[in-house]
């Protein structure tokens, strides 16, 4: 590769971990062109881009924003995904390696920090970051004097404003901006903007831990106070990130209805089936016309197949 390629390769894989929410390394070493063609359309279907790089070209991309420890990971022919969220590739990466041995998570790149394969893997069952707020709000009504001793936030004045508003109440003025002084902060100026802002800037995967870490210490469950503090608007946005988190569909033919024969023949457009096999297909019904598909794809489908005369449910 000629040098002038190599430095652009190199500015487009830092863009991509700049841009992205998450990067994940994996390793598809075995798998048949069949297996990798399905990978790839589930990253395609999900919107998440899916390339393979020189490891030393990601290794220097890598290195320039910072990840330097990386190195281990870049052993064999390594293939990254990024993606606009952290759960929907961790999701897919997840189901996939389930399903094909062959296929391995190495470790992944969230916020420019490296993480594990299991952190990768935790990030699947992962609620939305919507939901995990919700979940903070509702630890967070359980009294907040011993939350410093388990919070191991990222940043490290999210551990000097709750602890300078904690002493605010028993010290004069005059001791508490000494006592600020001497940690690094700047007076009394902390506010709940801050610590606000603070939670806001955390990954899901520190605000999960920071869930659990909460409901640990105070023998509590974020998920039951959540429902009472959470107002309707965040309740339905959270019931609609859970649904739209379903990216792939199966159509299945209830049944072919009266005009069976059109229903073959669009069976046979759709699948390119031999007339026996779609003949046969819709004979079964209930049976499944195309399974692991997106939402567009699949709705287009079914509405094709409706207007032949057929009743058809997506799943």
């Amino acid at each position: 590769m000629p040098k002038q390629e190599k430095i652009e390769t190199v500015e487009e894989i830092k863009e991509k971990l700049g841009s992205a929410k998450i990067a994940i390394l994996t390793a598809f070493q075995g798998l048949n062109v069949a297996e990798m063609t399905e990978l790839r359309r589930l990253f395609r279907d999900a919107d998440i881009d899916y390339k393979v790089y020189k490891n030393t070209l990601t290794r220097i991309a890598a290195h320039e924003l910072g990840v330097t420890d990386i190195d281990n990971y870049l052993l064999g022919t390594t293939a990254l995904a990024f993606g606009n969220d952290p759960v929907s590739p961790a999701k897919i990466v997840k189901d996939f390696q389930a399903k094909h041995g062959n296929f391995v998570v190495k470790a992944g790149i969230l916020a420019k920090r490296l993480i594990a394969s299991d952190d990768v893997i935790a990030l699947a069952d992962i609620p939305p970051k919507e939901v995990l707020f919700a979940m903070i709000m509702g630890a967070m009504q359980s009294p907040i004097s011993g939350l410093l001793s388990v919070i191991q936030a990222p940043a490290r004045n999210f551990i000097y404003i709750l602890k300078s508003l904690e002493e605010q109440k028993d010290q004069p003025e005059e001791e508490t901006d000494e006592s600020d002084s001497e940690k690094g902060g700047e007076g009394m100026a902390i506010t709940k903007e801050e610590i606000i802002e603070t939670i806001g800037n955390m990954t899901v995967l520190e605000l999960s831990q920071l869930v659990k870490d909460m409901e640990s210490k105070f023998g509590v469950s974020a998920a039951m106070p959540m429902a009472g503090i959470m107002p309707a608007q965040g309740a339905e946005a959270a019931q609609e990130a859970e649904e739209e988190e379903q990216t792939e569909f199966s159509v299945i033919l209830v049944n072919s209805g009266e005009k069976k024969i059109q229903v073959i023949k669009e069976v046979r457009a759709v699948t390119s089936l031999a007339l026996k096999d779609a003949k046969t297909l819709v004979d079964e019904a209930p049976s499944s016309v195309k399974e692991g598909i997106g939402k567009e794809e699949a709705e287009e489908l079914k509405a094709k197949l409706e207007a032949a005369g057929a009743t058809v449910e997506l799943k």
